[in-house]
């Protein structure tokens, strides 16, 4: 009877879920699928690494180096925009001026957050130095996440 009970426990460890088949251990979403290590905004799209206004949509980071010729310049409010767009240096770098009226198509949202930075960090002008979104799709789906949106 004793080496029965060991059999059949034997069997429970090597056939249980929480051993094999769980999805604790094989399935779960917090080991395989999860957002929290696969597509989760703090991994994958998150502001923190890939869309925070710091790193693609702030003002001191965000447009393009073509903007200013100068990428640790770029998007800067002091330096960011092209004179030749607004024709005030002043102006040039003012959240509502600055970036280039081609990369959003209106000047009034050119060079803000929302929609700052480069078309091509994003591939898509509308999500373009979106906290959310913003951020290389390329360094998104290293970092082992879905694109979510």
């Amino acid at each position: 009877m004793h080496i029965l009970i060991c059999l059949l426990f034997s069997l429970y460890v090597a056939g249980d879920p929480i051993m094999a088949g769980d999805p604790i251990m094989a399935g779960d979403p917090i080991m395989a699928g999860d957002p929290i290590m696969a597509g989760d905004p703090i991994m994958a799209g998150d502001p923190i690494m890939a869309g925070d206004p710091i790193m693609a949509g702030d003002p001191i980071m965000a447009g393009d180096a073509e903007m200013t010729g100068d990428p640790e310049m770029a998007g800067d409010p002091i330096m960011a925009g092209d004179v030749e767009m607004t024709g005030d240096p002043e102006m040039a770098g003012d959240p509502i001026m600055a970036g280039d009226v081609e990369m959003t198509g209106d000047p009034e949202m050119a060079g803000d957050p929302i929609m700052a930075g480069d078309t091509e960090m994003t591939g898509d002008p509308e999500i373009t130095g979106d906290a959310e979104m913003a951020g290389d799709i390329e360094s998104y789906q290293d970092l082992g996440g879905e694109n979510i949106y």
